[in-house]
């Protein structure tokens, strides 16, 4: 707990495994109250190694992303009262030890939302593939011509936020159609549209090294997913 706040951290999952018990090791626990992971259909043995490792664990039967993951956990999470969420990846690109660094200026800066960004001054990235990258910088100029805003990394899927703009009735995460890669971009694109105060700030990500798995999204159809919430938002066909 930080300044009377409970933050939780959610961690979407798929067969983690090995990874996740020494990304639980490293949970900065004056900060961190929960964790939550969100095995979506893992069969490796990642919920035991979450309860091993002193985290919450919901599993889910059948894959369906991440997007339903997080949407799962924050349902969770808000039943039992948490007021501040770090989402961060089970990959172990994203760094524990920066978790301060995203929800401090929720605390003290009065933020809504804290996104971390691998482009901004003072970041840092290693190992990230060259198409990828590519893929990035194209998406967050199109974010950005959108949605006429200054991002610098709009698929960052670091960051904090506070739970109760969740009960913004303007912001609906349970729409049929947010579905696998969806659910991120539209609460980001939302927040920003409807003035949520909101900052990046600089992150490490250390991507796995070349032979590991670094992403399961597929190149057309789930970076689509990733941008289609952009595109109907601002076109004002999805609310």
């Amino acid at each position: 707990m930080i300044s009377g706040l409970k933050v939780a951290v959610l961690i979407p999952a798929y067969n983690e495994s090995d990874r996740l018990s020494g990304l639980l090791a490293r949970m900065p626990q004056d900060v961190v109250d929960t964790v939550l992971v969100v095995s979506d259909g893992s069969t490796d043995g990642t919920p035991d190694a979450v309860r091993m490792a002193g985290g919450v664990v919901i599993e889910r039967s059948e894959r369906g992303g991440p997007g339903p993951s997080i949407r799962d956990g924050l349902r969770y999470l808000q039943g039992i009262d948490c007021e501040v969420v770090v989402v961060m990846a089970a990959n172990g690109k994203h760094s524990p030890e920066q978790i301060p660094d995203l929800v401090v200026p929720l605390v003290e800066e009065g933020f809504d939302l804290v996104r971390g960004s691998r482009h901004s001054a003072g970041a840092y990235h290693e190992n990230i593939p060259w198409h990828r990258q590519i893929l990035t910088l194209v998406f967050t100029c199109l974010f950005n011509l959108f949605l006429w805003t200054k991002v610098t990394d709009a698929t960052g899927g670091f960051q904090a936020y506070r739970l109760s703009v969740l009960d913004d009735p303007r912001i609906d995460l349970w729409q049929p159609w947010l579905g696998r890669y969806e659910v991120e971009t539209y609460l980001f694109a939302k927040l920003l549209m409807l003035g949520y105060r909101w900052k990046e700030v600089p992150v490490r990500i250390t991507y796995p090294a070349r032979g590991q798995t670094y992403t399961r999204a597929r190149v057309v159809i789930d970076w689509w997913g990733y941008f289609r919430p952009v595109v109907l938002l601002s076109l004002r066909i999805k609310h």
